[in-house]
């Protein structure tokens, strides 16, 4: 996730000024995973709708690829403009 927080202060500039870019340590992750079970190593959330196409036998489109920077932006720049997150007061 550090990753996530240098693309978006690198590309993004004020708006994204409080992103943190440090690495949460392993015993955080952990004792937060007693409560989330989203955090559990190994937790995969079932596929429902590809279960689903391929049981029809329905193949599932294929997108392009996009540089994943490039998405990290889009939807860091979409969570913006509709108000999810809010903009940095200049």
């Amino acid at each position: 996730m550090e990753d996530v927080g240098r693309i978006l202060r690198e590309r993004l500039g004020p708006d994204a000024a409080k992103v943190p870019t440090r690495r949460l340590p392993n015993f955080v992750v952990r004792a937060a995973a007693l409560f989330d079970p989203g955090l559990r190593p190994g937790h995969r959330r079932p596929r429902q709708a590809d279960d689903l196409l391929r049981r029809e036998g329905q193949a599932p489109a294929r997108l392009e690829t996009r540089p994943v920077e490039e998405s990290v932006v889009d939807c860091a720049q979409s969570l913006l403009e509709h108000g999810v997150v809010a903009r940095q007061a200049a």
